[in-house]
């Protein structure tokens, strides 16, 4: 399985603190497109923080892990009650995404049927 494969791979040679200022900026690049994030990530940051746990000069980098975790609807990657929350939960629905901005064209067309509409012609 997958999940067996993950658990088993080694962690990155990385500093622990590195990977979690990484995943900050993952997730909140996964918030502005509206996306989940993949599994595969989420499972390794918690393996990062039950070998490694965060550092009180982490604080803010911990802080914006939790809100874009709580944004994504997802549980916590940084503590044990998280990770069995994970194990056991389905994955997190995907996040709202932006309405679509408006097509020029079509806004501009509008404006104008309501603008010139209002003035008599002849």
């Amino acid at each position: 399985p997958p999940a067996a494969a993950a658990a088993a791979a080694p962690l990155p040679d990385k500093d622990p603190a590195e990977l979690r200022r990484q995943y900050e900026q993952y997730l909140a690049t996964c918030v502005r497109q509206g996306r989940p994030p993949a599994q595969q990530v989420c499972d390794m940051i918690r393996r990062v923080c039950a070998a490694s746990p965060p550092l009180p000069d982490e604080e803010q980098v911990v802080r914006a892990i939790a809100e874009g975790e709580a944004k994504l609807g997802m549980p916590s990657s940084l503590s044990a009650d998280g990770a069995a929350a994970a194990a056991t939960a389905p994955p997190p629905e995907p996040a709202p995404t932006a309405p679509a901005a408006p097509d020029p064209a079509a806004a501009a067309a509008a404006w104008k049927r309501s603008t010139f509409s209002q003035v008599p012609v002849g």
